[in-house]
């Protein structure tokens, strides 16, 4: 598979992007060093800023999944400034660029493989408690060499799916992606956007809750769901996103049709 290819799963990708305000839509793939992959989107906000470009998405995803062996990332289109600064400083290791919209880590690339599956069944019995401990376990993946505050997200659908979210940080903390954006983007690369219900473990801070940013985009994409939080040794808190960020910003006007 050369770098056409890789090009076209990442145009695949694409697909499932949410690029409401722009009607352009992007996707990416990471590479992994034994040839899997893992998708990433373009997911926009009606706070234009919060949007996360398709390449942080998928290196998110790969993180989440326990895999920080990404060896390249491929863009549906030409790479954008936010991709370039991105991903010449990734904290799982810098990726240059071998094409307009291919970075890699080193000349030869893997033979790609099947993509990494990113979501799992909901086990019998399932209850909040197992999803804010779920969510503490995979906060032990984040990558947070800066602020050592990891954060773990999953989230759970109604058609049976949970996935997970974990915070990926960047010398650049503007770049940084918390973990229940991560999760988020990582269900809705997939296709799936049913979700139900937001398990968030923080390890340093049983107290902490979503930042705005977080709350911003849960309460587009998730207005349904109800946000679990842990409390250490406690009763995990829930609330509806609505409750977290009452009066959010809908971006209606935005999405009218240009004249």
């Amino acid at each position: 598979m050369g770098l056409d290819d890789l090009r076209t799963l990442a145009r695949g990708a694409a697909a499932h992007s949410r690029a409401r305000y722009s009607s352009e839509p992007r996707g990416s793939i990471a590479l992994l060093s034994d040839g899997a992959w893992v998708p990433g989107i373009r997911l926009e906000s009606a706070s234009l800023s919060l949007v996360v470009p398709a390449s942080t998405a998928a290196i998110a995803a790969a993180v989440a999944a326990g895999r920080r062996d990404i060896v390249a990332v491929a863009l549906s289109d030409a790479a954008r400034p936010e991709d370039i600064a991105f991903l010449a400083e990734v904290p799982t290791g810098p990726l240059r660029s071998v094409h307009s919209s291919i970075f890699a880590r080193d000349d030869v690339l893997p033979v790609v493989g099947p993509m990494l599956p990113l979501a799992t069944p909901v086990p019998t019995g399932f209850t909040p408690a197992h999803g804010v401990a779920l969510a503490a376990a995979t906060a032990r993946r984040s990558l947070v060499p800066y602020s050592s505050f990891p954060v773990g997200c999953v989230l759970q659908t109604s058609s049976g799916n949970l996935i997970a979210g974990t915070n990926v940080e960047h010398r650049d903390w503007t770049r940084t992606i918390c973990a229940e954006r991560s999760a988020l983007v990582a269900a809705l690369s997939l296709g799936l956007s049913d979700i139900t219900a937001v398990f968030v473990a923080c390890l340093e801070d049983p107290d902490a809750s979503p930042c705005g940013a977080c709350r911003q985009l849960l309460a587009e994409w998730a207005p349904e769901a109800t946000v679990w939080m842990h409390r250490g040794a406690g009763s995990p808190d829930a609330h509806s996103t609505a409750q977290l960020l009452p009066s959010c910003f809908s971006g209606r006007t935005l999405r009218r049709p240009k004249h």
